[in-house]
């Protein structure tokens, strides 16, 4: 099954996942994230993640850290993210693991999930990473939430040796079981916030 179209003034066939294009590479590379329906490449899902060729920088709203300051808390804290994705009538948090890369947050869910289901619908989030013992600090922001298929056979191994190590476990095996249902929530167009109450609060002894 084929389908012709264009692509930003570009003449592409699109076939079963299988890109050929009359274009530059960077046109190609901007339908890699597309999910394919029925043997067709789609492009018309708002939640599903489009390339980010270069990754926009997150907007520093406030707080005392500096952009570099805030990128190095996110790549090297190993705490669970506190999602929160818009509902019906509520929004829901939840705790999910991540990694922070090229200025995005990358997690896994089930593709069948309350959270993906939310996420086809409004792709909007809020999120806070912050440990709870004394001194209280970390990082809040809001951003996009994609649901991006195809990915999670490189994300998911790293988000489990990052927070329960490299050697098997029984729980890291079930996990990993689970891989071919698995998505990843890529979050972009950070804006952030930081707070840090170090200089207040002693460290819990």
């Amino acid at each position: 099954v084929e389908l012709q179209g264009l692509l930003d003034g570009h003449d592409c066939t699109i076939n079963a996942g299988a890109i050929s294009a009359r274009g530059s590479e960077q046109d190609l590379l901007r339908v890699r994230h597309a999910s394919i329906v029925g043997g067709i490449e789609r492009f018309d899902s708002p939640a599903v993640s489009p390339l980010r060729e270069n990754a926009v920088m997150p907007t520093v709203r406030s707080g005392p850290w500096s952009p570099d300051a805030i990128a190095e808390y996110l790549a090297g804290i190993a705490i669970p993210i506190r999602l929160a994705s818009s509902g019906k009538h509520f929004p829901l948090v939840q705790s999910l693991w991540f990694l922070y890369e090229n200025d995005e947050l990358l997690c896994c869910t089930q593709h069948d999930s309350v959270l993906a289901k939310r996420l086809h619908r409004d792709a909007h989030v809020g999120f806070e990473i912050s440990a709870d013992a004394p001194p209280y600090r970390g990082v809040r922001g809001k951003g996009r939430a994609y649901i991006e298929q195809g990915t999670a056979g490189e994300v998911l191994p790293r988000l489990v040796e990052k927070y329960l190590g490299s050697e098997p476990t029984d729980f890291s095996t079930w996990l990993l079981s689970r891989l071919d249902n698995e998505v990843v929530v890529r979050i972009s167009d950070l804006s952030v916030s930081s707070w840090d109450y170090s200089t207040r609060m002693p460290k819990q002894a």
